[in-house]
């Protein structure tokens, strides 16, 4: 696969955290750039910084120094109202742990981000009805999230990170609370809307199998350095 022009940029980007009373390095100096149309994996041992740089990625977190530039922006140090707003139009955030709201149906768990855009109740079950179709999920869309499987929820919580038509979505060890058959039809339905959409897709992983169906691989060593490397691009 052809990747196209940068998207992304992180430039020597550290975050270090206070833990009692010590400073904790968490990241240091980390540089790359994410095009658009591939799918990069983020790998590295537990504690290395994985998700750290996704919310850095993702505007959730801030960096102590450096910069991030999207679509040749920085947006770093941006006030909060547009960085909320470029989260919600560009990009969409899917989590191990689901992150569903309980007492809301999949559908509207799916249309959620748009109530942020003022649309309304039935505008947003409109937009949304054909993504849940998409995931295979037409059918449960009136179903509470205790009534789905773990693999039915992450299929509800990608549905949902594509609401708004994002460029870039980011992945945090998506598979990790699935069975191995579920986790595979979860990262066939990632590489569908990249291939169909151009989506995009950055996985946070610690599982070298998934990392190898991504397009390339960043690694978070022991000394918080980052090593590219290309993988096994997905047949």
């Amino acid at each position: 696969m052809t990747c196209g022009h940068a998207m992304l940029k992180l430039d020597r980007v550290s975050k270090t955290y206070r833990q009692n009373g010590h400073d904790i390095p968490v990241l240091r100096e980390i540089s790359f750039t994410i095009a658009d149309g591939e799918i990069c994996s983020i790998v590295g041992a537990s504690g290395s910084g994985k998700s750290t740089l996704l919310n850095i990625m993702g505007l959730l977190d801030m960096p102590d120094s450096g910069s991030v530039i999207y679509q040749g922006n920085t947006v770093h140090d941006i006030d909060e109202r547009r960085q909320a707003e470029i989260r919600n139009r560009h990009f969409g955030f899917v989590f191990q742990s689901f992150n569903l709201l309980p007492r809301l149906s999949a559908l509207d768990n799916v249309g959620l981000p748009l109530l942020y855009r003022g649309i309304g109740k039935v505008e947003r079950r409109r937009i949304a009805y054909p993504l849940l179709e998409r995931v295979g999920l037409g059918e449960r869309a009136d179903h509470l999230p205790d009534a789905l499987s773990g693999g039915q929820k992450q299929r509800v919580a990608i549905a949902r990170a594509l609401i708004g038509q994002p460029r870039l979505v980011l992945a945090d060890e998506p598979t990790g609370n699935l069975d191995p058959k579920s986790a595979k039809d979860i990262l066939d339905l990632l590489g569908e809307l990249n291939r169909e959409a151009g989506v995009s897709i950055v996985i946070v992983t610690h599982d070298p199998a998934i990392s190898a169906r991504c397009h390339r691989e960043i690694l978070v060593g022991q000394q918080h350095a980052i090593v590219q490397r290309e993988a096994q691009c997905p047949n």
